[in-house]
C-alpha cells in the first residue's frame, strides 16, 4: 500500500497517472476461456470494471483486450490471443489526463489503460473518473475564456481575495492594453471635430467587431479541444472565416444603412455607408484574428483559451477604430 501511495505521489497532477485506478483484470494471452474465467472471478471482485479486461503476454506488456461479453460467448477451449482485440488505445502515466478523456470519448469505450514505457498496464481510467475530468477542464475553460485564473475550489468555498487574485491579473493587462485604443481615438480628435455624428458609432462598432471576433475564437477553440482540427488546418479556417465574414458582413451593411439612413436621417446617408463599410471590413478583421489567435497559441505552446479569448476583444476594438478613422479620412480627403 505504501508503494502504491508513493507511486500516485510521485505523478504529476492532472497526469493520467494521478487519476487511474490499480483494481482492474488482466488476462495471459495463452489462456484459453475457461481459465480466463477465473482470472475474472479471482481478480474482479476487487476491479473498477470487469466489463473490459486487458490481455498482456508473459512479460505483463499489453498486447490486447477483450470484452466480458466477448469471453462468456466464447467457448471454453478457445484461446484468448485468438478472440481478443488487437487494436487498443492507451495512453501513459505522464500524460494530461484530457487526453484520457479526448480517446474515450472519440472510440466510446467504458475505459482506457494507462500504461508506462515499456506498456505495462499500471491502470485503467474509467468513464466515471472522466467525468469527474470532463467537469474540471470546462470549469478551467470557462474561467479562462473569461479572462480569469481557474480557482482551486469552488466558488462559493472560495476565499474573497483568492477571487479577487484570480481575476485581478487580466484586468490590469487588458486596462493598460486598452490605453492603445484611447490613443487611437485621440489622435483622430480632427476628425471627430469635423464629423461629431461619428463619435455616436463607435461603442457599436467596438461591439459588433468584440462579439465577431469571440464567435469565431469559441468556434475554433471549440474545435482544438475536441480534436476536430489542428495547426495544420490553419489556412482553411482562414478561408472559411473569411467566407463566413463575407456574408455576414454584407447582411450587417445592408441592415444596418437602412437603419441609419431611415431612423437616423439627419445623420445622413453618406455616415450611414461609411459606417456600415467600417462594419463589413472590421467583420472580416475580426474573424480572421478570431480564428487565427487560438492556432497562434497553440502554435506557441498555450492554452488557447487563456491567451485568445482575453485578447480578442482588445486587439479588434483597436482594429475597427483604425479601420473607421482610416475610412473617415479617406471619405474627408484629410
Amino acid at each position: 500500500l505504501r508503494k502504491q501511495i508513493n507511486e500516485f505521489l510521485s505523478y504529476e497532477e492532472s497526469s493520467c497517472g494521478s487519476i487511474m485506478s490499480v483494481d482492474f483484470v488482466t488476462i495471459k494471452q495463452t489462456n484459453n476461456v475457461a481459465q480466463a474465467m477465473k482470472t475474472i472471478r479471482r481478480q474482479g471482485k476487487l476491479a473498477e470494471t470487469i466489463n473490459l479486461c486487458y490481455v498482456v503476454d508473459d512479460s505483463k506488456k499489453l498486447v490486447g483486450s477483450i470484452s466480458l461479453k466477448d469471453i462468456l460467448f466464447a467457448k471454453d477451449e478457445s484461446i484468448i490471443e485468438e478472440i481478443m482485440e488487437h487494436d487498443i488505445h492507451y495512453v501513459f502515466t505522464h500524460e494530461d489526463q484530457e487526453e484520457a478523456a479526448k480517446l474515450i470519448s472519440k472510440y466510446d469505450i467504458t475505459s482506457i489503460p494507462v500504461i508506462d514505457s515499456a506498456k505495462t498496464v499500471l491502470g485503467i481510467i474509467t468513464v466515471d473518473d472522466i467525468l469527474d475530468v470532463v467537469e474540471e477542464e470546462a470549469t478551467e475553460d470557462i474561467h479562462k475564456m473569461g479572462a480569469m485564473t481557474p480557482l482551486d475550489g469552488s466558488y462559493v468555498e472560495s476565499s474573497t481575495m483568492s477571487i479577487i487574485m484570480s481575476r485581478m491579473p487580466w484586468l490590469l493587462v487588458l486596462m493598460i492594453s486598452a490605453t492603445f485604443t484611447g490613443s487611437i481615438i485621440s489622435s483622430n480628435q480632427e476628425i471627430l471635430v469635423l464629423l461629431p455624428s461619428l463619435a455616436i458609432f463607435i461603442p457599436m462598432l467596438m461591439d459588433t467587431a468584440g462579439n465577431a471576433g469571440s464567435q469565431a475564437s469559441a468556434m475554433v477553440i471549440r474545435g482544438l479541444v475536441v480534436d476536430d482540427m489542428g495547426v495544420k488546418d490553419f489556412v482553411k479556417i482562414l478561408i472559411k472565416e473569411t467566407q463566413v465574414s463575407m456574408l455576414l458582413g454584407f447582411v450587417l451593411f445592408v441592415i444596418n444603412t437602412l437603419r441609419i439612413g431611415f431612423f437616423m436621417p439627419d445623420v445622413g446617408w453618406g455616415i450611414a455607408i461609411l459606417v456600415s463599410l467600417t462594419i463589413f471590413i472590421t467583420i472580416l478583421l475580426a474573424n480572421l484574428v478570431g480564428g487565427a489567435l487560438p492556432l497562434l497559441a497553440l502554435v506557441m505552446k498555450q492554452d488557447p483559451a487563456s491567451m485568445a479569448a482575453p485578447l480578442i476583444t482588445t486587439l479588434v476594438d483597436a482594429l475597427s477604430l483604425m479601420t473607421y478613422f482610416l475610412i473617415a479620412s479617406y471619405f474627408l480627403r484629410l
